[in-house]
């Protein structure tokens, strides 16, 4: 089973499911860090209201997505400066 992103997220919530589920699938070694590292950074790109809150992440997405996960989302943004309009 290949993981593929959802376009059209709407939520906090939906996009934080959509990050677990993004982690999920390389903890089953189902996507490579590589593509871990795609889906969390166009979720980013795309939805930066709604992953981040000041200097951290939505306080939603942290308890949705847990603390393991959100390691492998440092790892993956690693580098990754918000833009500011």
């Amino acid at each position: 089973m290949s993981y593929s992103f959802r376009e059209g997220i709407t939520t906090v919530k939906e996009l934080a499911s959509e990050i677990k589920a993004a982690c999920d699938a390389y903890k089953r070694r189902e996507i490579t860090s590589d593509a871990l590292k795609g889906h969390i950074l166009r979720y980013a790109h795309l939805y930066p209201d709604m992953m981040f809150e000041g200097n951290g992440y939505n306080p939603t997405v942290k308890k949705i997505v847990g603390q393991r996960r959100i390691i492998l989302m440092d790892v993956s943004l690693e580098g990754f400066q918000k833009s500011f309009l």
